[in-house]
């Protein structure tokens, strides 16, 4: 019958739609990682120096039994080992394309989270950071993930519509009102 011709049809198109979207977003995630490239690649080399001093002059030490300094290096090859698993679970997180169950998240960690991605960016583009956060978690439900990826495409859009302004201010405020509200603005035409 035509009823049931046309429910097919539009069931079939939307499923289209749903799938062009998915693309989209997906294309738009890429996009930005490849503007976060070398930024990502900074943060991470950074510490990778220093890991390989920090293993030296721990092996240096132990040759002449200074176990404090030693110690201490390795302290610090722990730190900057984490720092760098932070970094990539992050940039893991944003490029996934799945999807995740809702649950409770702290809106702190996710802005903590897109300006660990951001930062180096952020520091190239000489932008001022203006952040006006709560001092506790602020949950929320929401897909960790996808909060995350929107956050960041906030900080990466800011950050172009500033590419030719003189000042350059970004600013990220979190609101608790009836409702969770994360401002991000800028100084951007």
């Amino acid at each position: 019958d035509t009823n049931t011709q046309l429910e097919l049809k539009v069931a079939e198109k939307t499923a289209d739609l749903r799938a062009a979207q998915t693309e989209l977003v997906q294309a738009g995630k890429l996009s930005a990682l490849g503007k976060m490239s070398a930024g990502i690649s900074h943060e991470l080399n950074q510490p990778l120096m220093a890991i390989q001093q920090y293993s030296e002059n721990a092996g240096r030490f132990l040759q002449i039994n200074d176990n404090e300094k030693a110690h201490n290096n390795l302290s610090e090859i722990q730190k900057l080992s984490q720092r760098m698993a932070r970094i990539i679970k992050n940039l893991r997180a944003f490029a996934r394309n799945e999807h995740e169950p809702m649950g409770r998240v702290d809106v702190l960690d996710v802005i903590t989270a897109a300006l660990s991605l951001t930062r180096t960016r952020i520091d190239q583009t000489q932008t001022e950071l203006i952040t006006d956060l709560p001092s506790a978690p602020v949950y929320v439900n929401a897909g960790e993930v996808r909060l995350s990826q929107v956050v960041v495409n906030l900080i990466s859009n800011a950050l172009d519509a500033m590419e030719e302004s003189k000042e350059r201010k970004l600013s990220i405020r979190v609101s608790v009102r009836t409702q969770v509200e994360i401002h991000v603005t800028d100084t951007g035409p």
